[in-house]
């Protein structure tokens, strides 16, 4: 029987849930009191950061808790159509009293309040406010609250010695956990992040000789876990899934992000992950715009960092439970930054990997190539390839590499000078290269198969290089064989490394990685399909991307890169001046070929040693944004089936089963329906920003 945590009132369909105000967060007082714990005093070997619990148990993928977030029911609303800003205030007011969390009359009425504030309006969009504003900062407060409540039940935290929110004697720290008679502090943050005022304080009172602890719910990172250690603070890793409560209706889903559904009626995709994608800017401008909003507020603290959505790709797809959708998380970097270096463009990258995915699946491999030849204007690429974005994608990317062979090859660079030195000469001519063909190829990725679905690990790429066998007009290098394979060698050795590297991790191939993550799962998508024909079996190789189209330059086209080619060919950086008055000349053809995608499958004992953590952070992730061991790599999860967004069953936390309704699993359905189908905005702030809340702080 599956079972899910729920507290007592009504969710949508009738179901349990909190009502506003029920279990408020943390008052100060004795936490017996507060939370309801055991009247006992725990062993100081039972608390958290003892060794009696190591971090990173298994328990983490099965940990959940529940917060109550009732203004995402509106997450899907934008402003009314046509409606001008005296309009909307005319009609909705500036006031919010009296209209509930639930209605958009009150979202409005907040965003009119908001844009006529003459201190610090938000300046970016509707659907930036919303997520990160409106919902996002009662998402932070209750989210953090609910986890300090989760903590203080699993390790039985009361007794009289224990008190919650207390201020330590002569200092201005206030401590979530205080025991003055044993001097143990206990700081809980449901994100992974410290703050470096509390850390300062904390670092006294260690040197003071107090026990200071900090229990995270979510994975910190290296710097973080290095600073607490060089404070002589004691960590303790309680990972765990935060399932937000709130109500199902009409307003909820966004429809401007629908990731990866084959039904173009069917519901968005669901999840925290695309809760954070959906909530952030559009733009660098717009970003910097809501930093500094965010950074004006009196009474905000530092969260979890943000996520750098330059090389967001899709790493994980399976089959979600009912059958009927697919489950997927995308990886990408921490930000370590947030303030002043905020990430946007989540929206785009996510949906260039969508899009990709199913030009994929409705193309045929052979249509999955680009060329760039000054001799084949006619050859450029597939017409059907050209209308879609992975085909700009991949053209765009050709044309880059030939500029970074250029560049890398520029004898005025120490290793372009190296290069040219070491090539051989054709008679009295000046030092040249014979025409070299560059093309970026697949390499074999590292993937996992297990449970009903693939761990993308890795998916490099390969840049070859060869002597072109073609004629080019203009080209003339003549050389031996023998000095052609020995510039080669040397081209290979040389050059083409560094250009590898690059197009392996320069930015400017952020959107070739990510078309190409997408390339190897629907590789495996189509081959599942073959076996037993899934949601996805009437879009493969039906030719059809008019789903899909250009997105982000509609008017570009095949042949306005050909011509920056030809141009970069005839006049621009493929010709170098010596100091000699000589001239060097290298020309280049080639493309991006992503016909074959060769995947190498790890073995069981491998993937458990090579990518620890992944399998639960993958699955986490579907839920709520999760951070992999070691806390690099954030992972953004979702489904186009919401009944199965978390891929795996819902296990409420023991600490809190007690108080628990207990749900059979026909109800757990429309619970998670209710729970997931709306958890598509409000995920940035947790992330980003937490508030305090008079002698309440939320973590």
């Amino acid at each position: 029987m599956v079972v899910v945590a729920l507290g007592a009132g009504l969710l949508a369909g009738g179901l349990p849930a909190l009502q506003p105000g029920a279990e408020a967060g943390p008052v100060s007082g004795p936490c017996s009191e507060v939370f309801g714990t055991p009247d006992r005093n725990p062993a100081v070997g039972d608390l958290p950061g003892s060794d009696k619990y190591p971090n990173g148990s298994p328990d983490d993928a099965s940990r959940t808790y529940t917060y109550q977030n009732p203004k995402r029911t509106v997450s899907g609303i934008d402003l009314p159509a046509g409606m001008t800003a005296t309009e909307l205030v005319a009609k909705y007011g500036t006031s919010t009293k009296g209209l509930t969390a639930e209605s958009p009359e009150r979202a409005y009425a907040a965003w009119n309040r908001n844009q006529a504030s003459a201190k610090s309006p938000w300046t970016g969009s509707f659907r930036t406010w919303l997520v990160n504003q409106y919902i996002g900062n009662e998402a932070g407060r209750e989210r953090g609250d609910a986890f300090h409540r989760s903590v203080a039940r699993a390790f039985g935290i009361g007794g009289s010695e224990w008190d919650c929110e207390q201020r330590v004697p002569g200092t201005r720290r206030r401590g979530d956990f205080v025991n003055q008679r044993r001097r143990i502090l206990i700081e809980v943050k449901s994100n992974g992040k410290l703050r470096k005022d509390q850390l300062e304080e904390d670092r006294k009172l260690v040197e003071q000789g107090w026990d200071v602890r900090y229990v995270f719910g979510e994975e910190p990172d290296g710097k973080t876990l290095a600073l607490l250690r060089a404070a002589g603070i004691r960590v303790h890793r309680y990972v765990s899934t935060s399932v937000p409560v709130f109500t199902v209706n009409e307003h909820t889903s966004p429809e401007d992000l629908q990731l990866f559904s084959p039904d173009p009626h069917a519901a968005p995709s669901t999840g925290d992950g695309v809760s954070l994608i959906r909530g952030s800017a559009d733009t660098e401008e717009e970003a910097r715009a809501n930093q500094r909003r965010l950074g004006d507020a009196a009474d905000r603290s530092r969260g979890a960092g943000g996520v750098d959505f330059t090389d967001l790709r899709l790493s994980y797809v399976g089959a979600s439970k009912d059958g009927k959708g697919l489950d997927y998380s995308f990886k990408a970097a921490r930000n370590p930054d947030e303030d002043t270096n905020p990430s946007w463009g989540g929206m785009a990258k996510a949906r260039l990997a969508s899009d990709a995915f199913f030009t994929w699946l409705a193309l045929t491999p052979d249509t999955f190539w680009v060329n760039l030849n000054s001799t084949e204007p006619d050859r450029i690429m597939d017409s059907g390839f050209a209308r879609t974005d992975a085909g700009r994608v991949l053209l765009e990317a050709d044309l880059a590499m030939k500029h970074d062979f250029a560049k890398t090859l520029n004898p005025g660079t120490a290793l372009g000078a190296r290069f040219w030195k070491g090539i051989t000469r054709a008679g009295g001519e000046p030092s040249c290269m014979p025409v070299i063909r560059n093309w970026i190829v697949p390499s074999t990725a590292r993937v996992r198969e297990q449970d009903g679905g693939l761990y993308i690990l890795d998916a490099p790429l390969k840049v070859n290089s060869v002597p072109y066998e073609g004629t080019v007009p203009g080209a003339q290098c003549h050389k031996t064989r023998e000095q052609s394979e020995h510039d080669q060698r040397l081209m290979d050795t040389m050059i083409r490394p560094v250009v590898e590297k690059r197009v392996n991790t320069a930015p400017e191939y952020a959107d070739l990685r990510r078309v190409y993550a997408s390339r190897v799962a629907a590789q495996w998508v189509a081959s599942q399909d073959a076996v037993r024909p899934g949601p996805y079996h009437d879009i493969i190789g039906s030719g059809d991307v008019s789903r899909w189209p250009l997105r982000e330059n509609t008017s570009w086209s095949e042949q306005d890169t050909y011509r920056r080619y030809l141009k970069s060919f005839k006049e621009g950086d493929y010709t170098f001046t010596r100091r000699s008055g000589n001239w060097l000349y290298t020309y280049s053809v080639g493309g991006v070929d992503f016909s074959r995608s060769p995947t190498r499958d790890l073995t069981a004992a491998q993937f458990t040693r090579e990518a620890p953590g992944v399998a639960g952070a993958a699955a986490n992730s579907r839920a709520q944004v999760a951070d992999s061991r070691g806390g690099d790599t954030t992972w953004l999860g979702g489904s186009t089936s919401p009944a199965s967004a978390f891929g795996r069953d819902l296990v409420p936390a023991a600490e809190g089963a007690r108080d628990a309704a207990v749900v059979d699993a026909p109800a757990l359905r429309v619970a998670a329906l209710a729970a997931l189908l709306t958890a598509v905005a409000g995920a940035v702030v947790w992330r980003k920003r937490r508030r305090e809340r008079g002698t309440a702080r939320a973590r």
